[in-house]
């Protein structure tokens, strides 16, 4: 589709696809399409402004993830407590979150093949300070779950 703009804005299709729909040369499906067209566009803008990212966290270190969004590790064998989870082997979601300019918090949504098993938080600092993780009270993560 080619679209031309006149002079005084007025819109055609130069390829033939369709006629204009009154003597003045306007094609008013030309414009519908150039304004559905915008609004997709800015849409789409939109959304990738509003997404978090996410994707596997494979073998990346917890204590060094300060970009908010959602992350999984779904291969117990990469989740250690040297790259930061709260124990080795836990397969999980993890939710970062935008604290302050310079902290985090992460939550763990720890699950394994029976179905989720409790969450776990902490606060990650950019100065690369990192707290504890915690579970709520009442919550089955935590430390002594199995």
């Amino acid at each position: 589709m080619a679209l031309k703009k006149l002079p005084g804005g007025m819109i055609v299709e130069t390829d033939g696809g369709t006629y204009p729909s009154e003597e003045s040369g306007l094609n008013h499906e030309a414009i519908h399409r150039q304004i559905v067209g915008a609004a997709v566009s800015a849409g789409q803008e939109a959304a990738g402004v509003a997404t978090w990212p996410k994707g596997a966290l494979v073998g990346a270190n917890l204590d060094a993830l300060t970009r908010p969004g959602t992350y999984w590790q779904s291969t117990a064998s990469l989740a250690t407590v040297e790259r930061g989870y709260p124990r080795a082997g836990m397969t999980l979601v993890l939710r970062v979150e935008q604290a302050a300019t310079s902290i985090v918090t992460q939550e763990a949504l720890h699950f394994d093949s029976t179905g989720y098993r409790g969450t776990w938080r902490r606060t990650v600092y950019t100065d690369g300070r990192v707290t504890e993780w915690k579970a709520p009270a009442g919550d089955a993560g935590g430390a002594g779950h199995s």
